[in-house]
């Protein structure tokens, strides 16, 4: 009796697995929402920010794999990761953007802000008129890395938008989808080394004697700092078509994850915000219309649309909708 009352139970629902404050699921082959909850939340995005500082640099056409000089020692607080990138520094672009996307460092962030735009307040001005471009029209940026600010904010509609044209870019979905990579800095740092100075004596016999003097010297000389970085994505090499993108956490923000998924004739974008266990909430989002009936309606959302995704369809902007979402 209690095998058949097991097997009559209805399988759970997504909401009661779900532990994410703010989540959404897009499929890129259709460019429509397949689910979400409370998507247009305006929320701190942590290290998910990285995904915008990854397509400002990677738009400005730069050289990716031209020298580039840290001009000042980068300090970051204390909770925040950091390579520890000081002055005359020299790495590349490219290898920036693996420090930023895989080890999630927020000193590369600034450094990478400064190479492309001369400052951080310039580059955060860039990344908010690129975010519009996209169609991302809900969020603001003041830094580069998504280290706390009561201005800085996003939504997950707005980070999976941006997650999907990012994906688009063979460098940065190359970036992303990389487990480990080791990258060189060419740095300074202090020495002491021992050098020989002679000296002169007079013995009691009025005679010159030479003696050698160690004396210990300390000098500033190049380095070259291999950095060995390994993805923080923890599905990414686990689950089969995770092609990673991005992990984040700050206390305000809580933990965060934003994935690409492509297997078994799905293509996803996923972005979960604020949850207790983002790659469970990920993992059942990818299976996520095993949960839902076909008939039943896909989007679960508290959220009002905001003023910004009235009618048009992405890119332009126009008919954005919740039940279709064009991410072309």
């Amino acid at each position: 009796a209690v095998k058949k009352d097991e097997e009559s139970q209805e399988p759970e629902s997504l909401e009661d697995i779900l532990t994410a404050q703010s989540l959404i699921v897009l499929d890129e082959s259709t460019g429509k929402l397949v689910y979400s909850k409370d998507p247009f939340k305006k929320m701190a995005p942590a290290s998910l920010t990285k995904i915008m500082t990854a397509i400002a640099l990677l738009d400005s056409n730069k050289d990716l794999n031209a020298k580039v000089t840290i001009k000042h020692d980068i300090i970051i607080r204390s909770d925040g990761v950091a390579l520890g990138l000081k002055e005359g520094d020299q790495t590349t672009l490219m290898d920036l953007l693996y420090m930023a996307m895989l080890y999630s460092a927020n000193d590369a962030c600034v450094a990478i802000a400064e190479e492309v735009s001369g400052s951080v307040s310039k580059f955060a001005q860039l990344m908010n008129e690129k975010a519009k471009e996209i169609g991302a029209l809900n969020s603001n940026f003041v830094n580069p890395n998504g280290m706390p600010d009561s201005r800085h904010y996003s939504t997950a509609y707005d980070l999976a938008v941006l997650s999907s044209y990012a994906m688009k870019n063979p460098i940065f979905a190359k970036v992303v989808g990389t487990k480990k990579r080791s990258v060189k800095l060419l740095t300074h740092k202090e020495v002491t080394v021992k050098t020989a100075a002679a000296s002169s004596k007079k013995s009691g016999k009025s005679k010159t004697k030479a003696k050698t003097k160690i004396e210990k010297v300390t000098k500033i000389v190049e380095a070259t700092r291999t950095i060995n970085l390994s993805n923080r994505h923890k599905l990414l090499g686990k689950t089969e078509g995770v092609r990673g993108i991005k992990t984040g956490y700050t206390k305000a923000a809580g933990r965060c994850l934003a994935t690409a998924y492509s297997s078994n004739g799905k293509s996803l974008i996923i972005v979960v915000l604020k949850g207790k266990d983002v790659n469970s909430d990920t993992m059942a989002l990818i299976d996520c219309d095993k949960y839902l009936n076909a008939s039943s309606i896909a989007v679960k959302s508290n959220a009002e649309k905001p003023a910004g995704i009235s009618g048009g369809s992405f890119p332009q902007q126009k008919n954005v909708t919740l039940s279709t979402i064009s991410i072309r």
